[in-house]
């Protein structure tokens, strides 16, 4: 949520590709009627909001979490997070494999992952219908391994 001065405010969602304008007393009247343990849906939902990406709410919570416990402890949850965009998705301590619908495969070492996960793939998965999903996590993978190899 986004002050925005005499406009009221500005709901950004889906990693912040979409966005509304709301006022004030609107924005405070879903706070108010809400519990202490609302989540992204629900508050989107209140706000009429029917065009979020539950791939991008599964994301940031299993973002969140991987503050507080090793990436590869959430893999489970990567996977049907992946699940919702068409992507099989395998990861282990060494390796994550993740095969499109198209029959396309990658494979990468989990700290590059890491580091695609942690960086771009939440946008990447805001943006999955209108982009190649495969070749911005394959470029990202390129990426990833030039920054390694330039700081060793």
């Amino acid at each position: 949520v986004e002050y925005c001065g005499f406009h009221g405010f500005i709901v950004h969602y889906n990693h912040s590709t979409r966005s509304l304008e709301v006022d004030a007393e609107e924005l405070l009247k879903v706070i108010r009627a809400s519990d202490k343990y609302m989540n992204d849906i629900y508050f989107l939902r209140e706000l009429g909001v029917r065009d979020y990406l539950i791939v991008c709410t599964a994301y940031k919570q299993i973002y969140n979490d991987s503050k507080k416990k090793k990436l590869n402890k959430l893999f489970a949850r990567i996977k049907t997070m992946f699940i919702v965009v068409g992507v099989s998705f395998y990861g282990d301590s060494s390796d994550v494999i993740m095969k499109f619908k198209d029959g396309r495969m990658l494979v990468m070492e989990t700290s590059i992952f890491k580091d695609i996960f942690e960086h771009r793939l939440g946008f990447m998965l805001a943006m999955h219908e209108q982009i190649d999903l495969y070749e911005n996590i394959k470029n990202s993978i390129g990426d990833f391994r030039r920054l390694r190899l330039r700081s060793v």
